[in-house]
């Protein structure tokens, strides 16, 4: 499994509450919530050896705290409560655990590797060439295959 990409720490200043840096709950959902990052970013930001590289950029931090956070605070996903009638209602996100908002996934949008590989078809429209391209097929297709 890979490192997590915050800190317990860093989770214990968003949801402003102490958390044991060893809490399970805690670096399980910091866990998930890379996971998603890396899943969205295609990038992991290990080294060879599987340690967490030095230059992490900020904005996937913080999209990483704000997952897990938003899950520490409120495990159920709800989004309104009444005490008086026992109302009780949750979010249509909330059998979705962890997900990152549209507002996350513009943050990482720096963070996704960009180029690669692809091809560029090119068509010659100079009229001697699509001539002689032309001689070439019809000599070819009424060849004498005998």
């Amino acid at each position: 499994m890979l490192p997590a990409l915050a800190t317990v720490e860093q989770l214990a200043l968003e949801v402003d509450e102490p958390i044991a840096s060893a809490d399970p709950r805690a670096e399980w959902l910091l866990s998930k919530a890379s996971t998603l990052v890396r899943a969205h970013t295609g990038r992991t930001w290990v080294d060879a050896e599987g340690a967490l590289q030095e230059d992490i950029p900020d904005a996937v931090t913080a999209v990483t705290v704000q997952c897990a956070a938003r899950v520490w605070r409120n495990p159920a996903g709800a989004v309104q409560e009444a005490a008086g009638g026992l109302s009780w209602r949750l979010s249509e996100r909330a059998g979705d655990g962890l997900f990152l908002t549209d507002a996350e996934k513009a943050m990482l949008g720096a963070s996704r590797p960009t180029g690669g590989l692809w091809k560029l078809s090119t068509t010659n429209v100079d009229p001697f060439v699509c001539e002689v391209e032309r001689d070439r097929w019809e000599a070819w297709r009424f060849r004498d295959v005998r």
